[in-house]
């Protein structure tokens, strides 16, 4: 795929600035310093009647600057204009389709059975990344190759795109994962590499709200090494249209077997405050105090369906 700049994209609709309408990531040189090639990253955006969003969405991921993007996008036959959105991006996308599928999580492995990149991911077609983002994971996982997932921090939009908090995680521990004190809640945060995919197989189309917290399980069984790097790399939107559930998603979430096993233990809620000090901890060291006063005060003042299932 060809690497545009604002220049070689369409004119953003009336009104939108700042990134990624008027703005754009620094674009890295076509080959590293050491004249190799940078690693391919492949990512999947499954959409289905998101025409409000999608553009912002594959914006955020063409200005990235990064010369070595595959990118594939997966539409349910969209009714409301979307296939329309697309088109206009059609020079700069590995591959698209509009037809019927069986949902999000379908879609997704569709565009993943065409990748071919070394590092994975998926953008759901209502959020964004933030500038920088690819680069950023790709010379971490470049210079690092015993990582398998990547992860950071992401932003909350609400439905205009502003920002209403932001959830920060901590290093990674497999048990205070499964006790929901490592959040990984975005998968606009997280990259994995091909090897990875390979050895676990597709994404659960059983699941509807889950399937990406039992993607990273299933990693974690596959002795996947995990990274946080502790920079804001996407967003996540809530608005009146999103697929979220709170109640729902939670009890397909104990579907799992071994969040279910967690949550089950007569010792559960002593364990998770342990693993709550850690994280706790983590927070402290890194200098975010300030961010935990924040989301305790929002916790307090104006809870929401995030903040349900989701302490810090």
């Amino acid at each position: 795929m060809q690497c545009p700049t604002l220049k070689d994209l369409p004119s953003p609709p009336e009104g939108k600035v700042g990134w990624p309408w008027t703005e754009e990531s620094p674009k890295l040189p076509k080959y590293q310093s050491n004249g190799q090639p940078w690693p391919k990253v492949s990512i999947v955006t499954p959409s289905y009647n998101q025409a409000d969003f999608i553009e912002e969405t594959i914006r955020s991921l063409l200005l990235q600057g990064y010369p070595n993007l595959e990118y594939i996008v997966i539409d349910g036959n969209s009714t409301d204009g979307s296939t329309d959105v697309i088109r206009k991006y059609e020079p700069w996308l590995s591959y698209w389709v509009s037809e019927s599928d069986r949902g999000q999580t379908h879609a997704v492995n569709k565009g993943f059975s065409r990748c071919n990149g070394d590092i994975l991911a998926w953008l759901n077609s209502d959020d964004t990344y933030e500038p920088g983002a690819i680069a950023a994971v790709v010379q971490k996982m470049d210079q690092d190759q015993d990582i398998d997932v990547l992860y950071g921090n992401v932003k909350i939009t609400d439905e205009g795109g502003q920002t209403t908090m932001e959830v920060r995680s901590v290093p990674f521990h497999p048990q205070a994962f499964l006790y929901e004190t490592v959040h990984i809640v975005a998968q606009s945060a997280v990259f994995w590499r091909r090897d990875m995919q390979l050895k676990v197989g597709d994404v659960n189309e059983e699941l509807h709200y889950s399937m990406d917290r039992e993607l990273l399980i299933r990693f974690m069984k596959k002795g996947a090494r995990f990274t946080f790097l502790r920079k804001t790399l996407g967003t996540y939107r809530c608005h009146s249209q999103a697929k979220t559930s709170s109640e729902r998603s939670r009890t397909e979430l104990l579907s799992i077997p071994q969040m279910a096993a967690v949550v089950n233990r007569q010792d559960y809620q002593l364990r998770r405050s342990i693993y709550r000090l850690r994280q706790w901890m983590f927070l402290l060291v890194q200098g975010d105090f300030p961010y935990m006063i924040s989301r305790a005060v929002a916790k307090l003042t104006r809870p929401t369906a995030f903040d349900r299932l989701n302490d810090l």
